[in-house]
């Protein structure tokens, strides 16, 4: 072929050229008309050019052949309702070009709630659902390790304010005085300390379950003392954007302790 493309070119018409005859051969051709042959032909098998031919014809073909896909025809069979109302000629005429998209729809809807089914019932699933103390004690669980999980946080901005204080000589510009390196030291491994314990208990106190949902549930139950502490600064500040400042150094904290015991020096773990 590159031997071709060289004689080709060597008579002036390279690909430039061929490109430069395809355009002007396509100009007067609607350019979305002809994404919807394109597209109508895949669907009935015929190339591009015939259905350009005659697009209303093979349009009818390909909706016509839409309305024999198994998914369609389950719907149908498995909704009487609908398919009395769609028996009607009228109903049928301002309805059938939504018909195989809300049945795909519907399929989709149909495939995952079977899946669903099957993941419910199986077992351990939902077992403490069925048990409503057992649940509730793990809803109270997981509200104590939110507390415990907001005083890690809290505990890792103290750590990470000394350290990088003690690191970087943050104070020195104090009207007081720089504070000195032991304390800065000091108080750094007591807030350390601290956040270690509150990881350990938040770890603790959160309840070890089987089925999915209820981790998920009992998920959001755990955010709720540090969304109400959020709430709580909003509220008392006038500003959102206090509240969401308080959930971001929590986080933050929390983040960079875990830097921390991972081994990364104060400076790379900000």
């Amino acid at each position: 072929m590159p031997a071709n493309d060289d004689l080709l070119s060597g008579l002036g018409y390279g690909p430039a050229a061929a490109a430069t005859d395809a355009l002007n051969t396509v100009a007067p051709l609607d350019p979305d008309a002809e994404a919807r042959n394109r597209q109508t032909g895949r669907a009935i098998g015929l190339p591009q050019q015939v259905v350009r031919s005659a697009p209303a014809e093979a349009q009818v073909q390909a909706t016509r052949q839409q309305f024999q896909s198994p998914v369609l025809q389950d719907l149908l069979r498995n909704s009487p309702t609908a398919s009395r109302w769609l028996a009607r000629h009228d109903n049928a005429a301002v309805a059938h070009d939504d018909v195989p998209p809300l049945a795909g729809i519907a399929g989709l809807l149909q495939n995952w709630l079977s899946s669903a089914a099957v993941r419910v019932t199986s077992p351990g699933y939902s077992d403490n659902f069925s048990k409503p103390l057992t649940f509730a004690s793990h809803v109270f669980g997981a509200v104590k390790g939110g507390i415990a999980q907001s005083a890690e946080g809290v505990a890792g901005v103290v750590e990470r304010g000394a350290e990088l204080a003690d690191k970087y000589n943050l104070t020195a510009a104090s009207p007081l005085g720089p504070v000195p390196h032991p304390l800065l030291a000091g108080l750094t491994n007591y807030a350390r300390r601290q956040r270690q314990g509150w990881e350990a208990a938040a770890q603790r106190l959160m309840p070890q379950v089987r089925s999915p949902l209820e981790q998920d549930v009992l998920s959001g139950f755990q955010s709720i003392p540090g969304s109400l502490t959020a709430a709580g600064v909003t509220l008392a500040t006038e500003n959102p954007f206090a509240g969401a400042a308080v959930v971001g150094e929590e986080t933050g904290g929390h983040g960079y302790g875990e830097a921390r015991d991972a081994g990364l020096k104060a400076g790379a773990s900000r």
